[in-house]
Order: structure tokens, then sequence, then C-alpha cells
């Protein structure tokens, strides 16, 4: 396939060799622009494409505003505009041939020259992009459309002679010429299509559907002589209009997998006279399918040669010689129609020209002789009957083709085949030249195999849909071709619903792949032969399904064995049967040892023989090939060898067969089995194919039913729950849209009543103003007032000034010398206060540095203990470990007895440590209760000595306190002498405690001494385990609520001080109370 790339290009050659439409699906080239190499980098989409009348050349606009120019003759392309805009739409067809119109996306349109390059005309009025445009035949008039409007434009003179406006609701689909007439046809978004005359606009006619349930048409297409329209739109109908009759005269339905139609036009034919029957539909799914409207067949079908690209739109050229889709990726592809509709070019007439019946006279004659064993040939008779120069049954090829078998063939095919072929002269060419000639190869096949091509019984058999066996055949049988894959899926559900048991057999693909890949432009030519080969040379393989044919098999060896015993023994000693050197050649027709030339030449002698030469040609290749399979040895070489192609003569293997098939005994068994050929009648419906186990076909076919039940039930309830969720859906949209309307009310509701709030505010504020002024007048008239009556009392005023400037000064003078004392004493106030905050702190200080010091030489003296601890009992281990290695290696010699006592001993010692081990720890446990306590006797000292200094009435405890020191020093050293005096010892230490703080509390102001928590911990004599975590942690003291405490004590010490503060300034004023300034 060629492929041209635009990018960084203005002109040049499409193509540097001659295309193959033929060898590549009809395909001439493709065109795209990818933006590799530049600086932008940006792919080029063609959008547009339009045919220039009267000539092969292409007009394309990209949507960067590009315009190309492509001549397929010529082989040349070139850019010959660039707009800035994006094109909409493209319309050739106008007098001057080299001038087209091209709508832009700014919603202008332009007419241009393709030859000069110049702008002709800029048109403007549409205020939507414009999407179609249609000229008339003589291209002096032109119609533009658009979502709103359609105008209609004097194409000389570039101006506009009318406007269609119409509603928005209703909305203009599509407004174009109807060929060969001066008529306007007119299609709105309602399906309501009506015709107009172009000169006076009147109404003419409007085209009414009949169909019940009207489709939403969205593209149209129309003959070019004006009398049929076909319609289509978002479903797979298309409607076919007679514009004669003004009616809706046939109903086309597309197969089931396209849902909806994108775009049609019709395809011109050379000798139609303008009664176009050629429809191109472009489907949902990217596929271009072109159907014949009158028979309702397909004829071919394109699609995108890319799996990741579709087709979104095609043109069609006028002369029907070339047809060009663009793709989504936004590149062009070229298809040539000659060989897209190749399969369906009829030949010319037959090869033989007969002259007259002479012929065959001297035919029969020759074969009378034949059968009745003259030997003698025919240009040894003498007179009439001498046939020398045109010979009706001598051999035209050399090699082992034998006279008897020819003669049979004369025999029995007799009457002519279809189309005026004769099948004596056909196998008079085939024997000649070995092979049919290429191009007349398959019209010769579907004539040689008389196949009836009946339509409406394929029809039938399509409409069923893809078989439930096939729907995955694309995982199974992968193609690159998604083209051959349909056709392979359509053709295999076809045999499957015609018999159930091709639904069951797995080899059968491998059977119909050849012949779809021959005819895969014509289905139904490919179904027939297919059908007609199980028919005749499968007959008998599917008797012993789902295994392989015995009979057949067996019939084969037979054969074998009377021909070639040494290599049936060579198989045998091997163990290859038949169902590895036959059957896989049978099941592949010999696709996978031929080349497809060869194999089209071998299927050349298939379809002329009986259907017994296929299984002859399965021992003549292994006889052919005898040499190379008794040199092999080993089994599986031989399997491989059956698989895979070789170096063998086809001649030898066609001559080998028809020896065998001349050699072999008429009452043999390969003569008993085989049967005649039978080509498939004429009619509404296929022959009955059922030679095959029909209980085990049913058997799969129920099951497989069973499953597809199964499916639909579950699709079914797939479909309920979609639906339930899809109600949900909506109503939790109408819940939305009534919330949000709700909303809009309030917000609406809210900002009237802002509204009235701010009316009453400017009414309010306009009251304020107004009694503002009121009170200015009034303030106005007092003002005038106080004016006169300060006149008056002025020269009054100015009598005592001098007078009250005199007490002022002397009341000056006293208030200051007031104010002095009074400052004083509130400074010798404050000194004292902060004397006393200053003790305060360096009391603080002096407590948290002892406490400091304390805490400092407690944890060293711990750290100390726990290093000598530690190492202690690291050397202790080291020792025990040694002495352990030690008696360990002492025991290995020892008696079991000795050993025991070794380790009663070592449990013993064990105890023994952790019973020192649980002595320490109590002696540790001693210390720290000390140590806690000594730090509680220091705390209370300070906090004693806090409290004497603040209050006097404390003193008077001095001497229990000293007694409490006492008593807790005898308590210490009761608890080192015993655990349980210890124990009473701090339950007298609390009694105290409390009667301490009992005694304090009856002062006033008092303090509350910090106390300490009883944590102290049991000692249980009888224990061998020792918490010391837990012993710790209950002889630690806390302060935390003394801390506290004192936090307390310093906030009644500031506002005792704020007290003072206040009675010494109200004391002084009561005794020295300030001068009454009002006396003056």
């Amino acid at each position: 396939m060629i492929t041209l790339d635009l990018t960084g290009k203005s002109s040049g050659r499409i193509w540097s060799r001659k295309p193959n439409p033929s060898a590549n699906e009809g395909i001439i080239c493709t065109i795209c622009n990818t933006g590799n190499g530049i600086k932008s980098g940006k792919r080029h989409r063609f959008l547009k494409a339009s045919f220039i009348h009267g000539a092969p050349k292409l007009i394309a606009g990209d949507h960067l505003g590009s315009v190309y120019v492509f001549d397929i003759v010529e082989n040349r392309f070139s850019v010959i505009q660039n707009t800035g805009q994006a094109c909409t739409c493209i319309a050739t067809g106008l007098q001057t041939s080299s001038e087209y119109i091209i709508a832009l996306a700014d919603t202008s349109l332009k007419c241009y020259s393709s030859e000069s390059k110049e702008l002709i005309s800029w048109m403007r009025g549409h205020e939507t992009a414009v999407h179609t445009i249609s000229l008339n035949d003589a291209g002096n008039t032109a119609i533009t459309t658009s979502q709103d409007t359609a105008q209609l434009w004097d194409v000389e003179t570039f101006e506009r002679k009318r406007k269609l406006n119409v509603m928005m609701s209703v909305g203009i689909r599509k407004v174009f010429f109807i060929p060969s007439t001066n008529l306007i046809m007119t299609c709105f978004k309602d399906n309501t299509i009506f015709a107009w005359d172009a000169d006076t606009l009147e109404w003419r006619y409007q085209l009414k559907c009949t169909q019940a349930d009207p489709i939403d048409y969205k593209s149209f297409a129309i003959a070019k002589n004006g009398k049929t329209l076909v319609a289509a739109g978002k479903c797979s109908i298309l409607h076919v209009y007679s514009l004669e009759t003004l009616r809706l005269i046939r109903i086309v339905q597309m197969p089931e997998y396209v849902s909806a139609v994108k775009d049609i036009s019709f395809l011109p034919e050379n000798f139609d006279n303008g009664a176009n029957k050629i429809l191109g539909v472009l489907s949902q799914d990217g596929y271009t399918q072109f159907i014949d409207i009158n028979t309702c067949r397909l004829m071919w079908e394109i699609l995108s040669p890319w799996n990741d690209d579709k087709i979104s739109s095609f043109v069609v050229d006028p002369n029907g010689h070339y047809i060009v889709c663009i793709t989504v990726g936004g590149s062009l592809v070229f298809y040539n129609v000659s060989a897209l509709c190749a399969d369906f070019n009829k030949p010319p007439g037959p090869l033989v020209k007969v002259v007259g019946d002479i012929w065959k006279s001297k035919l029969s004659n020759a074969t009378e002789r034949t059968e009745c064993g003259d030997n003698t040939t025919v240009n040894e008779k003498s007179g009439s009957m001498n046939l020398s120069k045109r010979p009706a049954n001598a051999s035209l090829s050399t090699g082992r083709m034998y006279k008897k078998y020819l003669t049979e063939d004369l025999s029995e095919s007799k009457d002519a085949l279809p189309n005026g072929l004769s099948k004596v002269r056909l196998l008079k060419v085939l024997r000649g030249y070995g092979s049919y000639p290429e191009q007349y190869r398959m019209f010769i096949w579907r004539n040689m195999l008389q196949l009836p091509e009946n339509t409406q019984a394929f029809s039938a058999l399509v409409k069923k849909g893809v078989h439930i066996s096939y729907t995955s055949l694309i995982e199974k049988y992968p193609l690159k071709s998604r083209r051959l894959q349909r056709a392979m899926q359509k053709i295999l559900s076809a045999l499957a619903h015609w018999s159930p048991i091709f639904a069951e057999h797995d080899s059968l693909p491998g059977v119909v792949f050849p012949f779809v890949k021959l005819f895969q432009n014509n289905h139904l030519v490919c179904f027939e032969m297919v059908v007609t080969l199980l028919m005749n040379w499968s007959q008998h393989w599917f008797e012993f399904f789902p295994n392989p044919p015995l009979g057949i098999l067996g019939v084969i060896e037979n054969v074998l064995s009377c021909r070639d015993k040494k290599l049936l023994h060579h198989f045998i000693k091997f163990k290859v049967t038949t169902q590895h050197y036959a059957w896989p050649l049978l099941q592949t027709l010999f696709t996978e040892v031929f080349t497809r030339a060869e194999w089209l030449k071998f299927f050349d002698h298939v379809f002329s023989n009986k259907p017994m030469f296929l299984t002859y040609a399965v021992i003549a290749y292994c006889i052919t090939c005898r040499g190379v399979l008794l040199r092999t040895e080993s089994g599986d070489d031989i399997k491989f060898f059956f698989h895979n192609r070789n170096s063998v003569d086809l001649k030898a293997i066609i001559r080998e067969t028809y020896h065998l098939m001349d050699c072999t005994p008429e009452n043999d068994q390969m003569q008993s089995v085989a049967e005649e050929f039978k080509p498939l009648p004429k009619g509404v419906a296929y022959p009955v194919f059922n030679k095959y186990p029909e209980f085990i076909v049913d058997y799969q076919a129920k099951e497989r039913e069973k499953i597809k039940q199964d499916e639909i039930e579950y699709l079914r309830e797939k479909k309920v729950t979609e639906e339930l969720a899809r109600e949900l859906a909506g109503r939790r949209l109408d819940d939305e849209a009534w919330y949000q309307k709700q909303e809009m009310l309030l917000d609406a509701e809210e900002k009237r009543r802002k509204i009235l709030q701010d009316e009453n505010e400017k009414l309010s504020s306009q009251r304020i103003r107004l009694g503002a002024m009121k009170r200015e007048l009034r303030v106005k008239e007092l003002q005038l007032l106080d004016a006169a009556r300060s006149r008056f009392v002025q020269h009054q005023q100015m009598r005592k000034e001098t007078a009250l400037k005199r007490l002022e000064e002397e009341i000056y003078r006293t208030a200051r010398t007031r104010e002095h004392e009074t400052a004083a004493a509130v400074e010798d106030v404050e000194i004292e206060g902060l004397q006393l905050e200053a003790q305060r702190v360096k009391l603080e200080q002096k407590m948290a540095e002892h406490e400091a010091e304390m805490e400092l030489v407690n944890e060293g003296r711990t750290n100390d203990y726990r290093h000598q601890e530690t190492a202690e009992s690291r050397l202790y281990q080291r020792l025990r470990q040694k002495q352990t290695d030690a008696e360990l290696t002492a025991a290995r010699k020892l008696e079991e007895q000795i050993g025991k006592k070794e380790i009663d001993k070592q449990s013993a010692e064990q105890q023994s440590g952790v019973a020192r081990q649980y002595l320490l720890d109590v002696k540790r446990r001693e210390n720290d209760l000390e140590r806690v306590l000594s730090s509680n006797r220091d705390y209370r000292k300070k906090q004693l000595d806090i409290n004497n200094k603040l209050h006097d009435l404390l003193d008077a405890k001095d001497t229990e306190l000293e007694e409490a020191k006492k008593r807790l020093i005898d308590l210490e050293q009761e608890l080192v002498k015993a655990q349980a005096e210890r124990v009473r010892i701090m339950e007298l230490e609390k009694a105290n405690v409390s009667n301490y703080r009992r005694d304090l509390d009856s002062f006033p102001d008092r303090r509350e001494p910090p106390t300490t928590r009883d944590l102290s911990s049991r000692f249980q004599p009888g224990s061998t385990q020792v918490d010391d975590q837990s012993a710790v942690t209950s002889s630690i003291f806390t302060t935390e609520r003394g801390r506290g405490t004192f936090d307390e004590r310093e906030k009644r010490l500031m506002s005792e001080v704020r007290d003072l503060r206040q009675r010494l300034v109200s004391e002084r004023a009561r005794r020295d109370p300030p001068p009454s300034y009002l006396q003056a």
C-alpha cells in the first residue's frame, strides 16, 4: 500500500511507483500530513473534499486552512490556497471548471480559482457555519445551508437572491437542487420534505412517510436522473422515495450491527443513464457498504486500512471511477472502483465458439467408439470422420493423462454449463495448460460448480445474525483485516444456521478461510461454494463426529497398501496412522502444504473432476513424496512433514492422482464410497445436510442453547438493573432540579427582602436627615439667643476674670502639693511590695537550686549504683559462663546420674544468685526510700521558712515541726531494721502530716504544706520474684501538688498587696480630703 506524507511539501508526485489496487483491496494510495520533522509538529487533518467535474482531480481542505488539489491521472499534487480557517464544506461544478466555492469556519464563503489561485469573490450573510453547498446542473446558481438558514446565490454575480429563515425549534437539515429538474428540495429536522420551483420559489409537492414510526433523517442522496431519493438517519433503515409517484417505494434494512447511518451517496455508472442503483452507506462503526437498492444485495464494503482509525466521510467521483474516504484522523484513502467490483464484472462470452451441430455428432461418435473398446485414433478413419484438424478426443498434453478417464468425463458432461460454457472444452484447456486462466478462474469455478445464487435463502440465513458458536471467533482465529474477519464470521454463522454440525466443527474455519479470502467481496458465492464443497467433496467427513472420518481414512489406507506397501509399512513402523498423514491434508484442503498459486491450480482440477479426486490426491501426495518420507526416521518428523510446505512438484502430484483414479478397479472401496457430483438446486432454501451423528450434535446444541438462555436471563436481569439505575438517576436528577428550583425561589425571595430592607433604610435615612435639619434650625435659633445673652454677660465675666485667675493659681499650688504627698506614699507602698516580691523570688531560687543539687546528687548516686550493679552482673555472668562451660565439658564424660546431680547443683546456684539479687534489690529500695524521705524533710523545712517569714503567727508551730522531723528520723531508722516496722512508721507519718495540716489551717491566711504520696510497696517474704520497677515507682516523691500550692500563695500575696495599697490610699483620702473647687 502506497502512503504519501505531505509534511513540509507544497507539490510533487503522489506515488513513485504505479499502484496495484487489486492486490490492496482496491486501495490506490493513502495521503496524510503527520507533521513529523517540522518545527510545529502538528498533524494536519483533512476535513472536506470534492471532485472536480469532468476531470479526475480532487480538491481537499484541512483544519488549518490549507487547500490541496490531487490529480490522479497526472500523478501530481499541489497546495493551491491557504485560507487560514478550517473549511466546513467544498463545492465544485461551477460554469468554470477551475473555480470552486469553499465554506469556512468563520461563516464566510469564498470562491477561488484552482489555476490562478486568486480570490474571485467573498460572500457573507450566514451567522453560523455552512455545512452544505448545492449547485444546479448549469452551475450558475448555488444554495448554501447552515443550521438556521438557507440562502440562494447567483454564482455569476455572487449576489444573494433569496433567504430562507425557519424557526429554531424546526431547523434545516439540508437544501439541495434536484438534478435534471428545476426544483429545490428542502429537508427539515421534523422529517418533512418539500419541493419548490427554483425560479418562482412556489411550492410543488411534499414527500410523506407512510411508516408508523418515522426515522430521524440525517443524510440524503438523490440519483443523477432526479427520480429516486434515499433518506437515512439514526437507525439501520433506508427509505427509498420515487420522485415520479411521490411515494415511499422501498424500505432497505441494513445489517443488525448498523445502528445509525452517517452519510449516503450514489455511485454513478457509465451506462445507467443516470438511474443510479448502487448506493454507498457509511455506518456509525466507520464501515462503508455499497448496496444495490433494487435487489438489496451487498456489492462490497470498504473500511479504513488502519485498525485504530475509522472513516468519517466519503466522496464519489462524478464519473464513478474513484472513491475517496476521509478518516477520523484526517487521512485521505483513494479507492479504485474497478478493483472493488472486479468479482462482479462478467467475463466475455465462452472460451470456445460453437460453429455448428456437426461437432456434437462427431463428439458422440468418438465417445461411442471409445466405450466399445476401439483403441484406434480418430485420425485413422477416412471419409467424413477425419477430424485431424479439430480432434474431439485427442490428448493435448503429454504425461500420464489417460484417454479412458478423459473419455468418461466427456461422456458424463454432455450437458453444457451455464453462461454458454462447455465442460469438455474447459477440460481441454485444463489439460493443455495445467490450470485455468487467472482472470477467468473464479468465473469458471462458479459455472463448473453450477452455483444457483439463491439470494433469498442466503439472506434468510444471514438475517439470523452471528451464531453463538462464532461470537468469539476473533479470539480463536485473529485476522489482520477486519473486513476478512467479519466476512468469515458471517459465512461461518450462515453455515451453522444451515446445519448444526458446522457449529460444533473446530476445523471448519480452516476450510472456509481460503474461499473467504478469494470471494471477500461476494459473500453469496463464497457461501454456496463452501456448501457445494461440503456436500460433495466432504460428504463422508462427519459420519464419526467428533472423531475423524474413519471410513474415508480406512479406504485411503487400503488404497495406499495396494499402491505402495513399503511406504505404508514405514508409516506403521513409526506409528503414523491416517489421522496423521491423511486427515491433516483433508481438513485443511492442502492449504498448509501448497502455496496460494499452487492451491488455486490444484483446485482447478478438484472442481473439474469427481469428488473422489480430493481423496486420491492425498494418496498421490504421499506416493510422490515417498523418497523423502522413507528417509525420515522419526514419527514426529513425518507428522511435521504433513503440516508444512515442502518442495513438491504440483504437476507430478496431479499426474499421480489421475493415474490412481484410472488404475483403481471399479469394484474398489474408493469407487463404492465415492458419489456423483450434485450441484445445489435453485430455490428458496438449501438442501438438508444430516450426514452426521445427530445425537452428539443435538446434545451439544442443547447445552449451548442452555448457556444461551442463561446469558439471556443474565442480560435481562442486567437490563432491569440498568433500568432501575437509570430510573433512580432520573429521580435523583428530578430531586436535584426541585431543590435547585426551591433554592432559586429562596434566593429570589431573599433578594426582594433585601430590596425592601434597602428601601426602608433609605426612608429612615431621609427621616433622620429631616430631623437633623429641624435640629439645625433650632440650634441656629438658640445660637442667636446665646449671642445676645453673651453680650450682656460678657461685661460681668471680664470683671471676675482677675479674681478667678488668682484663686486658680492658689488651688493649683495646693493640688500639686497634695499630689506629691500622695505619690510619695504610693511609692513607699510599692517599694515595700517589691521588697516582699524580691524576697519571695530569692527564696524560690534558693529552693530550686537546692532541689536541683539534691536531684543531681541522687541521680549520680543512682547511676553509679546501676553501673556498679551492671558491671558486677556482667563479671558474674562471665565467671558463671566459664564455670558452666568447664562443668559441661566434664559432664559429657560422666554418666547420666552424675549429670543429673550437676544440673541440680546448677539450679541451686541459680536460685542462690536470685536470692542475692533479691536482697540487693531490698537494700536499694530502702536507700531510695531514705533519699525520698530526706528530700521530703528539706522541702517541708523550706516551706515552713516561707510561711514563718510571711506570717508571724506560724512561729508557734516550730516545736511541733521539730517533733515531726524527729519522729520521721526515728521511723527511717526503724524501717532499716524490719519491713513491718517500716510500714507502721509510714502510717504514723501520714497521721502526723494530717495533724500538721489541720494545725496550719487553724491560722488565718494559711498555706498548705506539700504532702507526699503513699506509694510504698509491701514486701512478701515467700515471693521469689521482685518487681524492681514497681518498687522504685512506689517510692518516688512528687512535688507537683506543693508547686501548685506555692503558685496559689503567690497569687494570694499579690492580691493582698493590692488590697493594702488601696486601703492606704483610702485612709489618706479620709484623713486629708481634697479641697472643693465649687466654693470659689
